[in-house]
C-alpha cells in the first residue's frame, strides 16, 4: 500500500508494508547508561520515546517507556512491541528525554540525545542485543549510551495473574513502617533486566498480599527472578 503525504510543499511516498510481506513480531527492551545530569538540585527523570520508518518515508511514532525517576541508569520496564519486515529498509530512532515537566509536550522537556539503527541490522548483525551512543543535539557523541534488546514474540497471547506475599516484613525506616515494592526480571540477552515493578505499598503491616498481572510472552518458558526490594533480603527463580 502506497500512501502519498503532503509535507513543506512537497509530495512524500509512505508505503506501508502488506499483509503478505514477510514479517515477525519482536518486543524491545531498554536501558540506557550514564546519563547526565540535567536537573540543579536532583537526578536526571529519563524516557525513551521511539519512532520507525519505512524505506526512507514517514517517521510516526511507535511507542514510550515510562519514566525512571532520579536515576542515571535506567532499566526500563516499558516494552516496546514492533513488527520486522524482512523485506523492508525499516529505521528505528530512539531519543531520550529527561523529564521536566510531568505528562507534557516532548518540546517541555530537556533533550539528552537519540540514536537511529536499521532492524534488519539489529536483528542480523547484532543478533538482537546493540549497545549504541547516544548523539546530543549538536550531533556530538558522548558517554551516554541506549541498549536495545529485541527478541520475537511468537504465537503466544493473553496473560497471566500472579500472587505475591510476604510475612514478617522487616521495618526498614527509623521512623514508620516500611514502604516495599517488588520487581520482576528476566534473564535474557545476559543479564536480568526488569519486566513488571508493583506499585509501592506505603504503611504496611508485617503481611502483606499483591495481586498484578503480566502479559503471558514475557514469562513463557522463560526463567524469572523476583527482588524484593523493602521486604526480606532473599532472591528467588521460577519458570513456566
Amino acid at each position: 500500500v502506497c500512501l502519498f503525504v503532503l509535507s513543506k510543499g512537497k509530495l512524500i511516498m509512505n508505503s506501508s508494508p502488506s499483509s503478505s510481506t514477510p514479517k515477525e513480531v519482536l518486543q524491545l527492551h531498554l536501558s540506557c547508561a550514564h546519563i547526565p545530569r540535567k536537573d540543579i538540585t536532583s537526578k536526571s527523570d529519563p524516557f525513551v520515546v521511539v519512532y520507525q520508518t519505512f524505506d526512507g518515508g514517514q517517521e510516526s511514532k511507535i511507542g514510550q517507556t515510562e519514566v525512571v525517576k532520579d536515576c542515571h541508569d535506567p532499566d526500563f520496564h516499558t516494552l516496546i512491541p514492533i513488527t520486522f519486515y524482512f523485506e523492508r529498509i525499516q529505521s528505528i530512532r530512539f531519543a531520550v528525554y529527561d523529564e521536566d515537566v510531568k505528562g507534557g509536550l516532548l518540546s517541555k522537556q530537556d533533550f539528552i540525545g537519540e540514536v537511529k539503527i536499521n532492524l534488519s541490522e539489529l536483528m542480523g548483525g547484532h543478533r538482537g542485543n546493540l549497545t549504541a551512543p547516544l548523539k546530543s543535539s549538536k550531533g556530538k557523541v558522548g558517554k551516554t549510551t541506549i541498549t536495545v534488546l529485541a527478541e520475537g514474540v511468537g504465537a503466544v497471547g493473553g496473560s497471566i495473574t500472579l500472587a505475591a506475599n510476604a510475612i514478617n516484613v522487616d521495618k526498614k525506616d527509623l521512623f514508620g513502617k516500611s514502604d516495599p515494592y517488588f520487581v520482576i526480571s528476566r534473564f535474557i540477552g545476559g543479564k536480568w533486566n526488569a519486566v513488571h515493578q508493583s506499585e509501592v505499598l506505603t504503611v504496611c503491616g508485617p503481611t502483606i498480599c499483591h495481586d498484578f498481572t503480566i502479559v503471558l510472552f514475557i514469562i513463557t518458558f522463560q526463567l524469572l527472578s523476583c527482588w524484593c526490594v523493602g521486604w526480606f533480603v532473599a532472591c528467588f527463580r521460577f519458570s513456566f
